[in-house]
């Protein structure tokens, strides 16, 4: 049986790409997770990109996530891969 998280997490030196990604490039994040309550949890990382303006598209979109489980006091580096056809809008029709 899965439960609620009763606990905490701090996100600290997220990582991001420093300029804008071509559509069809790959992409990636990173960010350090840590569990700062005083009992076991899980925490969904969750990596979203943000397209141009673009009629009938979204602006933002999931393209990643990672669930993980930590216990009080420790930390992790979550590192999320987009492959790169998932950085593009669809083709219009």
């Amino acid at each position: 049986m899965k439960r609620l998280s009763y606990t905490t997490f701090k996100y600290s030196d997220l990582s991001l790409p420093t300029r804008a990604v071509p559509a069809g490039q790959p992409v990636g994040a990173d960010v350090t997770v840590a569990n700062s309550g005083k009992v076991p949890g899980d925490e969904v990382v969750q990596v979203y990109l943000k397209f141009p303006d673009v009629d009938g598209e979204p602006q933002i979109a999931l393209r990643g996530f990672q669930r993980i489980h930590l216990e009080p006091g420790l930390h992790v580096t979550s590192a999320i891969r987009e492959p790169a056809s998932g950085n593009r809008l669809p083709a219009p029709q």
